[in-house]
């Protein structure tokens, strides 16, 4: 099960009990989260990779759920500010339990996303990279997040690159409905970045 689908779960269940709410998430998170804030009438609210940015935004906003999708922690203020994977999953048994279905039929509820995550060793200056990657993203018509990295997004298509924190490495992450589509997206970065 991708990692974004665990906290995707939880959200989808703590937003349709309260009615709504505000959700926080990372700039890697799936667009999986837009969909359901969407659906259960929640703000989307999205800051850098990195708990501590999650964690700050859901206190600052008041936020109801949480977490970083890029790894499946779930994070409720109501229990405390951190990743918690046993609530997380007793919170998964629950709504199964409640709605009366198996992991794999609830799973089938939500839109099917594509997703390939690469990194690739920086060899060369950010600055002339970005500019490299705003081209890629206006060429195609694409909308343009500055977040955390570079965001190119469209509405069926989206990719992240960014510098990693811990590494020095670019971290690619390109999601779509259409694989090929994703995978030309991931070709077309890779060979500006390299």
């Amino acid at each position: 099960m991708p990692e974004d689908i665990t906290l995707a779960l939880v959200v989808d269940y703590i937003l349709e009990r309260k009615g709504g709410g505000k959700l926080v998430v990372n700039a890697a998170s799936s667009r999986i989260f837009d969909h359901i804030a969407r659906k259960r009438g929640a703000e989307i609210y999205r800051t850098p990779v990195g708990e501590a940015y999650v964690t700050h935004k859901m206190k600052e906003i008041g936020a109801t759920v949480g977490g970083e999708g890029s790894c499946g922690g779930v994070i409720l203020p109501d229990f405390h500010l951190g990743r918690d994977g046993p609530l997380a999953a007793a919170l998964i048994l629950e709504l199964m339990a409640t709605r009366g279905r198996g992991l794999g039929d609830i799973i089938e509820d939500f839109p099917k996303y594509h997703t390939i995550r690469k990194n690739i060793p920086l060899k060369k200056e950010w600055k002339d990279l970005e500019e490299r990657l705003i081209r890629i993203g206006e060429r195609r018509g694409m909308g343009l997040d500055f977040l955390d990295g570079i965001g190119l997004i469209s509405d069926d298509l989206w990719a992240l690159v960014r510098l990693s924190k811990t590494e020095h490495k670019i971290r690619i992450l390109v999601e779509g409905r259409d694989m090929k589509e994703v995978e030309r997206l991931l070709d077309e970065i890779s060979e500006a970045l390299s």
